[in-house]
């Protein structure tokens, strides 16, 4: 049985110091049911682990070791079923077992941050995917409102801001 991993964030794009949702989906699509004995996933640059959502299908629980809230760069988590010595997570035959957790983006802004998401059956690497964020600083003002008006020959539009209110014609 061929598993696929794929790793998605509920964002691509992240304010500063905002919590951001992660999900790695292992995909069984064969006949049978397959053990797989850790997951490692490489979080980006200043982001800091929360911990798994009650949405996860993966719990803490299920684990023999987790990372504890506040780790940064590659966490692991590894599976608790006993199975010929080893410590497995387990897919069913044509299912998707997903692993969902937060964490908090670092509070200056960032370029793209490519992370990569590993699943294991022993010490063999059976499947990566890639997933890239960056973290944005907010803008300096708030956008309240955009009008438009026909005047003559032009349009006279306005916005207004927290600050400020302005009007520009163009024609």
């Amino acid at each position: 049985n061929k598993l696929i991993i794929t790793k998605t964030s509920n964002k691509t794009v992240y304010e500063m110091c905002e919590t951001a949702t992660f999900t790695v989906a292992i995909s069984n699509p064969g006949t049978f049911g397959v053990s797989i004995d850790s997951l490692t996933d490489e979080i980006p640059a200043s982001f800091s682990y929360q911990g798994i959502t009650a949405s996860s299908n993966v719990t803490n629980a299920m684990c023999t070791k987790s990372p504890t809230v506040g780790s940064t760069g590659l966490l692991t988590w590894v599976g608790g079923i006993q199975s010929g010595g080893n410590t497995s997570f387990f897919i069913p035959a044509g299912q998707t077992v997903n692993l969902i957790y937060t964490a908090t983006a670092g509070c200056s802004p960032t370029g793209n941050l490519t992370t990569t998401t590993k699943g294991f059956v022993g010490t063999t690497e059976f499947d990566q995917d890639q997933n890239t964020v960056k973290v944005a600083a907010p803008l300096p003002v708030q956008f309240l409102g955009i009008a438009a008006k026909k005047k003559g020959t032009g349009v006279d539009v306005s916005f207004r801001t927290a600050e400020e209110i302005d009007v520009e014609q163009f024609l």
